[in-house]
């Protein structure tokens, strides 16, 4: 290899020697001088490695060593490690509690603090305490806030180098940056604990500190390792749509009984007296459009309750009074009752189509029927011996209780031979557990898949006799040539 290079080398010198002489004057014979006497410096460099062993040995041990240097600092640090070792840490079910765990106590830490500043305020007020600091901010509240800082500092480090550029632009990227910006501002209110009190940095303080309890949305990002919560989760995120509409449809509904009821309460007050004992109620629920929608809206919500405004409307005519109680009946027993059940049955059901859920719902679905399969098989097992027969199997198939599972999965048990053929791959007149298992679950919920998967059988078979026929029609053919072709030679005809 040396040797190959050093002439690689001297062919190349001699180029850029001749090529050197711009008028390009060198005679043939000064340029085969040239070249025999690069080619001679070429010979004695690779010599000295042939006859000096050791030296070569050395060099290709150096060669080794930082060859495998290199690889032992690309599985450090490059993307080797990530792949191998810190993505699947970071996306381990661990990692995933351990951070969920992280939010819950952080959240009850954040409850407990907001408890005593609100206990150390009243004191204050009440005048047992003389100080005029406006946080309850003792040692412990800022060790343990600046541990969990930390913590969470630390968790998206490890997810920004886990994740590299797909951090940032991948498919979780709206999460990603909600957690820099929750992140960046806990290093804020670090940085504004430390500074001096004043009234900026206090209203700043307590606006950072209402921010660290959006912490807690961050379970929603966890959803999906929580079938129930996910699902509970998107309903609420897929009903935005239903739930404007709904608001609409309410609120027209309301502006037309309101407008109806201002007009009665406005004829009223005109006549009214002074010392009309009815005004002062009738201005506090009717003052305005948004009061009246705003009594209309607690009527039905249980803000207030609607026999307060009823006795009002009927101070002003009983055709009110009827009025009012026919929107109650109308909100309660149409309007509410259908809008609750379009919105919700809508939010469920474009929940249930999300991706990750119809994964989660198959791998739960395909977990149970394997359980049910397994017992069953126990079940059928007479003998205990791990093997279930033909006669076994018919002995047990005609009862309603294993017809009706065989059912749920889909499966047509009406042929037994048939049935017990197809799930008998290897032909041996038994079913193994894992054998009966995977082969359930193959059929599972497909139309009449015993005799199309027998009839795809039966077509393997029928194509590998025709295989094995045309092999035996080829080997016969080419006997029969040879044999014409000895019949021709011994009569001297050309073949």
């Amino acid at each position: 290899t040396v040797a190959r290079c050093a002439q690689a080398r001297v062919r190349t010198s001699t180029h850029s020697q001749v090529s050197a002489d711009p008028r390009g004057h060198l005679t043939a014979e000064e340029k085969r001088a040239t070249v025999i006497a690069l080619y001679q410096r070429a010979t004695y460099a690779a010599s000295m490695f042939s006859f000096n062993p050791m030296l070569a040995a050395s060099v290709r041990y150096v060669g080794h060593r930082l060859q495998r240097l290199r690889q032992m600092w690309e599985d450090v640090v490059g993307q080797k490690f990530i792949t191998r070792r810190l993505r699947p840490f970071v996306e381990s079910s661990m990692f995933i509690c351990t951070v969920c765990g992280m939010i819950l106590f952080n959240a009850m830490f954040i409850g407990t603090t907001a408890h005593f500043t609100m206990q150390a305020s009243i004191d204050r007020y009440d005048g047992d305490i003389e100080t005029v600091a406006d946080e309850y901010n003792p040692l412990w509240v800022q060790v343990v806030g600046l541990a969990f800082n930390l913590a969470f500092t630390g968790e998206l480090i490890l997810r920004m180098v886990a994740f590299d550029c797909q951090f940032f632009i991948g498919a979780d990227w709206t999460w990603n940056w909600f957690d820099v910006g929750l992140v960046a501002s806990s290093v804020v209110e670090v940085y504004m604990t430390a500074s001096d009190d004043t009234p900026s940095f206090i209203r700043v303080l307590r606006l950072l500190r209402i921010i660290r309890t959006l912490r807690m949305v961050r379970l929603l990002r966890f959803a999906r390792t929580f079938r129930n919560l996910r699902l509970m989760g998107l309903a609420i995120i897929k009903s935005t749509g239903p739930l404007i509409w709904a608001g609409i449809i309410l609120l027209l509904l309301m502006f037309l009984y309101a407008v109806v009821f201002l007009y009665g309460v406005a004829q009223y007050i005109d006549t009214a007296t002074q010392d009309d004992m009815w005004v002062d109620d009738m201005r506090e629920f009717f003052a305005s459009m948004p009061m009246a929608l705003l009594t209309l809206f607690m009527s039905i919500s249980g803000g207030v309750s609607w026999w307060e405004v009823q006795r009002l409307l009927l101070t002003v005519s009983w055709i009110y009074g009827v009025l009012f109680v026919v929107y109650i009946a109308t909100m309660f027993l149409a309007v509410l009752n259908i809008i609750t059940g379009i919105f919700v049955t809508d939010a469920v059901d474009m929940a249930s189509n999300d991706h990750d859920m119809m994964v989660q719902a198959e791998k739960d679905q395909q977990k149970l029927h394997v359980e049910r399969l397994r017992d069953l098989f126990y079940e059928i097992d007479d003998n205990r011996n791990g093997m279930v027969s033909l006669d076994e199997f018919a002995e047990h198939v005609s009862r309603p209780d294993i017809q009706v599972l065989f059912n749920m999965l889909g499966l047509d048990v009406s042929d037994v031979n048939t049935f017990f053929k197809h799930i008998d791959v290897d032909g041996n007149e038994e079913w193994e557990i894992e054998e009966f298992v995977m082969g359930c679950l193959r059929l599972k919920g497909k139309t009449k898949a015993v005799g199309l998967e027998m009839g795809f059988q039966e077509t393997k078979r029928l194509l590998r006799k025709l295989e094995m026929a045309q092999v035996k029609m080829n080997r016969r053919l080419n006997v029969l040539d040879a044999i014409r072709d000895d019949v021709m030679t011994m009569r001297g005809e050309p073949v």
